[in-house]
């Protein structure tokens, strides 16, 4: 498994969406995937250090996991089938792993929170990733103030 971490968030509202944007530790590549605007909230708050008066829907995760004696150990990106990507959060509780299965935009929230490192499995960066150049090209043809949000 690559460790990866949250390179950017980008507007895509061709999909009425956001692109959340990973990048690896020992090379160029970056793995886009196609989130929601509640989770890349969620995520832009926590790495921007913003609270909330009352828990968020991720927040409330871990607050469950926590109550229930448990740790958010990690969180993968463990597949892409049909376009689709497939998380697993794993969570250690009494000295045993459980693996919950996950969309990736909330699992990614849930390892921010918790300060759990990140993974996509290689074969999923090999399939889906692309160059880290090609998207400075892609920034570089944007207005300045258009909607990509660097972390």
């Amino acid at each position: 498994m690559l460790s990866v971490e949250v390179a950017f968030l980008s507007s895509d509202p061709k999909r009425q969406g956001v692109v959340i944007f990973l990048k690896t530790e020992d090379d160029e590549r970056l793995l886009p995937i196609q989130i929601g605007f509640a989770e890349a909230s969620a995520i832009h708050m926590k790495l921007e250090g913003l609270e909330t008066s009352r828990p968020m829907t991720h927040d409330l995760m871990m607050n469950l996991v926590e109550t229930l004696g448990g740790r958010v150990e990690s969180v993968a990106v463990k597949a892409i089938k049909d376009g689709t990507f497939y998380g697993i959060i794993y969570i250690e509780r009494g000295g045993e792993t459980i693996e919950v299965d996950s969309r990736p935009s909330d699992a990614i929230p849930l390892a921010l929170r918790a300060d759990a490192p990140i993974y996509v499995h290689e074969d999923v960066m090999d399939e889906a990733g692309i160059l880290q150049s090609d998207i400075q090209a892609v920034q570089e043809e944007q207005e300045p103030n258009e909607d990509f949000i660097r972390v």
